[in-house]
């Protein structure tokens, strides 16, 4: 019985964890970074209904276009939640039903990671770090994001790096291969993921273990596969216009050299990504590591502190992607915990004592994760008014009809009215709005503050619903 107990103890982490996500899943998409989970699912959804093919992704944004391709990563989250919902029909809980089942499998990875770098303590610690320490992860795992696959991925291929040096076997280089290649398709920046990954052949064979043959062809592929992948995304925005901004959230000097960059950084850091007392843990587990001269954690650490500057806008207007630092952090910070109830034994602390201790600091991670997660402001809300604003358009739209947002930047409303159009971002110019108009645009959806300014294409036009952020009106269709 004894043997089991570490497995027991994983059960019920993991367990917790997925039911902590799960609570959520019917949360309609118009929580935290609604305009970034409306584009995932509405690319999952034109998988399903126009091209299930991943190297087609298509937006709603597309304007009067036939075809919404867009240039993008590989969209394979959008794709997998396509084929979920190929099989069981379109519905939002089961998207997010599968984000939080990669966060199962991502937890059952850095088990056997840490537990076979450290002991089986260290890895349930590490667990549940990762399940219950990190109130941003929780959101995002069970969000309409790529982040998710990303953690997944990169747990995977520390895993299989891991497996090679312990026993160098094909599979297990073409696991860390696959794994690594498709990390660099979705999310270029990603591939910090190979720092912690030299650092393990480092430790096996000293700096020599840097142009292992096996790293460097796992290297080589995951670069080539990136940037076949990049120019094809880019031959997809040559023909149709369409770009998330592959180029535009990357080092920035006037920003990175600035006090907001920082301020900002750490502000997340401290209050949404790792909490105070997950990053004091996280701080000592570092501390631990270069004591026990593992060099793969401290490493991934160092690696994500390049990849906040190498990346560095995208970083500094969006949180999400601050969860680059998991799975490393999780590691750190189990290590912590580990760490500071070695340090009582080293002092002489009794062994009831140090167990309070422990139980202490996995309490503090859980409590200041959901303090975060429930304070004013929280991510999972949603304001009743978008919903019924949604409903009440959908309600009144055709098949035909399409959409032509003014100075509304989200696609959010765009998904739950589900029909394509046009997104025209602040200031939009009038010549544009009214080509638009003229291309076949049926429904304006502009923030009453500023449907003044549309003038004459609002001269007749019918209000068909209303809330504080947003007017829909349609056009040129008299009153019955």
């Amino acid at each position: 019985m004894a043997g089991l107990r570490p497995a027991i103890v994983l059960f019920f982490i993991v367990t917790f964890g997925f039911a902590a996500r799960a609570a959520t899943l019917r949360t309609p998409i118009f929580d935290h970074h609604s305009w970034r989970q409306a584009d995932t699912a509405a690319i999952a959804r034109n998988f399903v209904r126009e091209r299930f093919n991943p190297l087609y992704p298509q937006v709603d944004w597309r304007g009067s276009r036939a075809t919404g391709y867009v240039e993008t990563g590989l969209e394979l989250q959008a794709l997998l939640i396509a084929g979920v919902w190929r099989a069981g029909g379109i519905h939002v809980e089961t998207g997010r039903a599968l984000a939080a089942a990669m966060y199962v499998a991502t937890a059952l990875l850095l088990y056997r990671f840490v537990r076979r770098r450290h002991d089986d303590m260290t890895a349930l610690a590490a667990v549940y770090a990762h399940a219950f320490a990190f109130p941003l992860g929780l959101f995002g795992d069970r969000a309409y994001l790529n982040e998710p696959l990303l953690i997944l991925l990169c747990a995977a291929a520390l895993v299989a790096a891991q497996a090679w040096l312990d026993r160098p076997r094909v599979a297990w280089l073409i696991g860390l291969a696959a794994a690594t290649s498709i990390v660099g398709m979705v999310k270029l920046p990603y591939l910090v993921v190979y720092a912690p990954i030299g650092a393990l052949f480092v430790e096996r064979f000293g700096w020599r273990g840097v142009f292992k043959p096996a790293l460097m062809v796992a290297l080589v592929a995951s670069v080539a596969s990136a940037g076949i992948w990049y120019a094809h995304a880019h031959t997809l925005y040559s023909t149709t216009g369409l770009s998330f901004g592959l180029g535009d959230k990357t080092f920035d000097p006037s920003l990175v050299f600035s006090t907001r960059f920082p301020l900002r950084i750490a502000r997340r850091l401290v209050r949404d990504v790792i909490g105070p007392v997950g990053l004091v843990l996280l701080v000592w587990g570092t501390i631990a590591a270069v004591r026990r001269r593992r060099l793969a954690e401290p490493a991934g650490l160092m690696a994500f502190a390049v990849y906040l500057i190498a990346v560095a806008r995208g970083n500094y207007h969006h949180d999400y992607y601050q969860l680059a630092i998991l799975p490393i952090g999780a590691v750190l910070v189990g290590l912590g915990v580990v760490a500071a109830v070695e340090e009582a034994a080293r002092r002489g602390w009794p062994a009831a004592r140090r167990q309070w201790l422990a139980a202490a600091l996995l309490w503090l991670l859980a409590i200041t994760t959901a303090v975060r997660s429930l304070s004013a402001h929280s991510w999972y809300e949603v304001e009743a008014a978008w919903l019924e604003l949604c409903r009440t358009i959908a309600r009144q739209v055709e098949a035909e009809d399409r959409l032509l947002f003014v100075n509304y930047p989200s696609p959010d409303v765009m998904f739950c009215v589900d029909r394509p159009g046009w997104i025209l971002d602040w200031p939009a110019r009038a010549p544009e709005v009214q080509q638009a108009a003229r291309d076949g645009a049926s429904i304006v959806l502009v923030p009453p503050a500023d449907a003044r300014q549309l003038g004459i294409l609002l001269d007749g036009a019918r209000l068909l619903a209303a809330s504080p952020e947003l007017a829909a009106y349609r056009l040129n269709d008299p009153a019955p």
